[in-house]
């Protein structure tokens, strides 16, 4: 299952996407953080479709469908995060990591502590880190990116009933 996603997730991805392929830009913060959004974000992509597949198994086709809209959100964001890191000289780089499928009930709970982690926590210190280095693209993508956050945490945490 785990290589059926790697091939879905190849088709969702920027055709300039490459895994191992070496950035030319000089190394920032601010590069640095993108990139580790854009891995966050790929990875997200592909564990919310794997995450859809349990909740269709089990029954759940209404938590199935808010994963696969989350799925879509994930590669936007990946896919706007890659955009800024070449225009700031860099190339996004897709390292896919294992996904662990639980119940329904925990894939919910992962996804819930994972986007309140990224809102509170992660994008909150890229912004800063990014205004630092006047880095106004990353700046606005970010700020975008953590704003979207809070619909998602709604969304997931109101179907961890799963009613």
């Amino acid at each position: 299952m785990l290589h059926s996603f790697s091939a879905i997730l190849s088709l969702l991805v920027p055709a300039a996407v490459a895994a191992g392929s070496k950035s030319t830009a000089e190394s920032t913060t601010t590069l640095d953080n993108l990139q580790a959004a854009f891995h966050g974000e790929s990875n997200a992509n592909a564990r919310y479709l794997a995450f859809a597949w349990k909740a269709d198994e089990e029954g759940y086709g209404r938590v199935a469908s808010l994963f696969r809209a989350a799925a879509k959100a994930e590669e936007i964001h990946a896919r706007n995060h890659a955009a800024v890191i070449e225009k700031m000289g860099g190339k996004a780089i897709l390292t896919l990591e294992p996904i662990k499928v639980n119940t329904t009930a925990e894939n919910l709970k992962v996804a819930v502590e994972g986007e309140v982690y990224e809102r509170d926590i992660m994008y909150p210190e890229f912004i800063e880190a990014a205004k630092r280095e006047n880095a106004t693209a990353a700046v606005i993508q970010l700020v975008k990116t953590v704003q979207e956050r809070n619909e998602t945490v709604v969304n997931f945490s109101t179907s961890k009933s799963l009613q």
